[in-house]
């Protein structure tokens, strides 16, 4: 009968405390961060298209490591932030 009785209660409230919104924000950040990444390495590729020089290579190889760095890195940093 206990069961019926808890039936209509609401007890079960959201909680957003400071933890909450620090999850939020640093999520936010690292959405904006590769994507700032990712316009990064599009930018170099598209320059080093234009302009014919011995490093356009070495330089789009670079830019897109940081990519992936920056995807892996900030993946692992988030999920760390997110089960704290």
């Amino acid at each position: 009968m206990d069961i019926l009785g808890e039936v209509g209660t609401n007890e079960a409230a959201l909680s957003f405390g400071l933890g909450s919104l620090f999850k939020v924000v640093f999520t936010l950040l690292f959405i904006l961060y590769v994507a700032y990444s990712f316009f990064l390495a599009l930018r170099i590729r598209i320059l080093s298209n234009t302009i014919s020089t011995p490093w356009n290579k070495t330089l789009r190889r670079l830019a897109f490591f940081h990519l992936y760095a920056v995807i892996v890195g900030g993946g692992v940093a988030l999920f760390l932030i997110l089960i704290a």
